[in-house]
């Protein structure tokens, strides 16, 4: 019963935020006549801020966040520990965070990279806790269990862009480019690029305890 539900979430999670993804393209390209570039363009600078005529898009944000702690909440209330607790824990504060992130802009600096760096730290953290979690499940079966070992690739593999964020020394240089005495924003900006492909990541935490459940209810 739990993974089916868990099915519907994840459903819903990926058709809001594709929807979000969306919607606010074809806003940015009426009005800049072009699509929105993720490499080095802020989810703040696109994003409908409040009092706009399109504010209320956000709400498939908000309900694609609903869905992620939703998921999180439910598998750690079926399968009850220490880990699923803090994986519950871990997803709530990173939901928070990324639903603040596009409307706060630069003239809080201070808050805007204190949101990123616990926002980082925390993909990190929910990656590895669920990897080590899948590793766990499959050593129970002796690991001839094909679903578990395909959560745990999946698993280390999302860590990857997690260490790439972590690691990454230019992850908060917001320095401009300077050719011939001309001012230019940079073609990439690491910050910019974890504040668009790290929500979409988090689904694959998602489909990991999705698959998790199919393995524990069998």
């Amino acid at each position: 019963m739990i993974t089916y539900l868990l099915i519907g979430i994840l459903a819903l999670m990926v058709v809001t935020l594709s929807s979000y993804f969306f919607s606010i393209n074809i806003i940015y390209k009426k009005i800049n006549k072009k699509n929105i570039r993720v490499l080095n363009i802020f989810p703040f600078e696109v994003v409908p801020q409040k009092r706009t005529d399109n504010f209320f898009i956000n709400s498939l944000y908000l309900i694609y966040l609903i869905g992620l702690v939703s998921a999180s909440i439910i598998f750690a209330t079926k399968y009850f520990s220490v880990l699923t607790v803090i994986i519950a824990i871990a997803t709530f504060f990173i939901s928070l965070f990324i639903a603040v992130l596009p409307f706060v802009d630069f003239v809080s600096l201070k808050k805007h990279l204190y949101l990123d760096l616990g926002m980082v730290i925390l993909f990190f953290l929910i990656n590895g806790l669920i990897t080590y979690l899948s590793f766990s499940i499959s050593k129970l079966y002796d690991f001839q269990n094909v679903v578990g070992i395909v959560c745990m690739v999946i698993g280390a593999l999302s860590l990857f862009p997690s260490l790439y964020f972590i690691f990454n020394p230019r992850l908060f240089s917001l320095n401009n480019e300077v050719n011939d005495d001309e001012i230019s924003r940079p073609k990439y900006f690491p910050l910019a690029f974890s504040e668009w492909i790290i929500p979409l990541l988090l689904i694959i935490g998602t489909i990991n305890l999705t698959l998790l459940s199919s393995i524990l209810t069998v």
